[in-house]
């Protein structure tokens, strides 16, 4: 209706495309006025797209609502309507739950269109020039309160949210860090799928458990293997091994296999040693590791920089609501000497004497400096810099601590596979040896039982032969698939690093916070500038010291904001 009336006043909040016959682009329509949110995705994709010329009038952005990827909400409907739906509410609960950091994110359009303190206009495109008068003054000083001081005390309290939440991550560093170790240990554990290597982490009892029942295993083998010697040492089988020059070498084969297998416990202790190194020592250091910003040492990087960063911002803040604040007594004070200075005068000329010529002039303003930062020069990125630094720290801290004695396990064992297989088929080729390839041997099978005899002990040793080839092979097993699965274990356990630097959804709650406290500060920042344009435009001396004070509270919250912004991630 509006582009077609231009009599009839149009105001819009992300305003569909109206088709492309329907506007004049060479008409500035200025009936209407378009209020674009800043976190509205459709509005903001149909700008990008160059579509902005079938919004016809003014286009104004807004700072209400919150990022559209802001999780648990789902912000993309109340960013586009600038309301909540669901009732009166028009705002978000941050932890509705409770707990440090709970509190409300306030998102209502019309509540983040700035206007004029003096005429309640908005305060976008040209301004509307007034005059400085003891009363308009007064409407200032009155209206610092509601437009300026509240949006400050919204400020502070979303930053103390953000303070609170960054305080309690602080104090959790060892429960993190523990989860971070719990975690590690049950993803090695199920990524081996062995219950052999069920404390491998940490005692490796279980595994050294099954290596002394295998030292055992080997003592039964020497023995059967002494059992078939002295048989086949005896007569009538020693006339064979005399003729056939052949022996079971048991105590040899079992010597070396032994041999290996307390090489195998040794470097089954340094492996759980290396791996409780990495769980008391490399692990902790994840939080700090590989990356440091400024000239401190932290013990947490991410929650310390946020925890010092943000300390300086609460100060700052503080300083410039207590300088906004004489500020408005200086206003308060100006306004009084204007009307005191008027009646001066108007009795002067009443009574026809002289004119005085004091000038009044606001007290001038004690100097306050807000400090500077040295943090979060890489904003809330911050977080994903010392996570790729300690992901690579651990990565490499695995493959040297953890990969090498595996291999070295897989060689030790393949000895002693290959050791005890030598053996199982020396054993079993005996009988044969003996009884069939010589006729000694071939008449005493033939016309004795001895043979059976013989091949009842190669039986009993060869049982457990197998049994100890079985079990090695089941350890073989478990160490191939922790060798196999070092990348998956990796993987698996990168996002418990992340969370362990800072609690991934209090991370976002705190971005939260800060963006909608930069959304406050902007406003503030434009109603400064309409303030100080108004008041530099009055050539009276007396307000020389109000613009001056005005223009340093505007410099500071700048400031002020631009540190804010460093605790977002754009």
């Amino acid at each position: 209706v509006a582009v077609e009336f231009p009599d009839v006043r149009a105001v819009t909040y992300n305003p569909a495309l109206l088709p492309e016959h329907v506007v004049d682009k060479d008409k500035d329509y200025n009936n209407i006025t378009n209020y674009l949110g800043k976190y509205d995705i459709l509005t903001g994709s149909l700008m990008s797209l160059n579509y902005d010329d079938r919004i016809p009038g003014a286009k104004h952005e807004i700072h209400n609502g919150i990022p559209a990827a802001a999780r648990p909400f789902s912000t993309i409907g109340s960013n586009h309507t600038g309301y909540l739906r669901n009732g009166g509410d028009q705002y978000y609960n941050i932890r509705p739950d409770g707990g440090p950091g709970s509190g409300k994110i306030y998102i209502e359009a019309d509540e983040h269109i700035v206007t004029s303190i003096w005429t309640g206009q908005p305060l976008y495109g040209d301004p509307h020039q007034i005059d400085i008068t003891p009363e308009a003054l007064e409407v200032l000083a009155n209206g610092l309160e509601d437009a300026v001081i509240d949006r400050l005390s919204k400020v502070k309290n979303y930053l103390d949210n953000s303070m609170e939440i960054i305080q309690d991550e602080r104090a959790k560093r060892r429960a993190r860090i523990n989860k971070m170790q719990e975690a590690f240990d049950e993803i090695v554990v199920e990524e081996i799928g062995n219950s052999l290597f069920e404390d491998i982490t940490w005692m490796g009892n279980q595994l050294k458990s099954e290596l002394r029942w295998l030292h055992s295993l080997l003592d039964l083998i020497e023995q059967k293997g002494q059992s078939l010697n002295y048989v086949l040492n005896s007569p009538p089988a020693e006339l064979i091994e005399f003729i056939t020059r052949q022996n079971v070498d048991v105590s040899t084969l079992v010597d070396q296999a032994r041999r290996k297998l307390h090489n195998l416990e040794e470097n089954v202790d340094d492996l759980t040693d290396n791996f409780r190194l990495i769980i008391t020592e490399k692990i902790p250091e994840l939080l700090h590791t590989g990356f440091h910003v400024g000239t401190e040492l932290w013990y947490d990087t991410v929650v310390e920089e946020m925890h010092a960063h943000f300390n300086i911002v609460q100060s700052n803040h503080d300083k410039i609501q207590q300088q906004i604040n004489r500020f408005k007594h200086q206003v308060y004070e100006t306004a009084n000497h204007f009307t005191t200075t008027d009646k001066s005068i108007a009795d002067a000329i009443t009574n026809k004497q002289n004119i005085p010529s004091h000038t009044a002039v606001a007290t001038a303003s004690e100097k306050i400096t807000l400090e500077q930062s040295p943090y979060l020069k890489t904003r809330m990125r911050i977080k994903e810099i010392q996570l790729d630094a300690s992901y690579t720290f651990f990565k490499t801290a695995i493959h040297v601590t953890i990969a090498p004695i595996v291999g070295v396990l897989h060689d030790i064992i393949w000895v002693i596979k290959t050791s005890l297989e030598n053996l199982s088929e020396a054993v079993k080729g005996a009988p044969n040896i003996y009884f069939n390839y010589s006729l000694p041997g071939f008449l005493i099978s033939y016309f004795t039982n001895y043979q059976e005899q013989v091949q009842a002990i190669v039986n009993a040793m060869v049982s457990p032969i197998d049994t100890f080839i079985s079990r090695i092979d089941g350890i073989r097993d478990g160490l191939s698939r922790l060798e196999n699965n070092i990348p998956v274990i990796l993987e698996r356990f990168r996002p418990y690093i992340e969370h362990a630097l800072f609690d991934n959804q209090r991370y976002s709650d705190v971005y939260l916070y800060n963006h909608a406290s930069l959304s406050l500060l902007k406003e503030i920042d434009l109603l400064f500038h309409d303030i100080n344009h108004q008041l530099a435009d009055e050539k009276a001396k007396a307000i020389d010291e109000l613009v001056l004070n005005g223009e340093e509270i505007d410099k500071k919250n700048s400031l002020l904001s631009e540190q804010i912004e460093r605790g977002t991630l754009y």
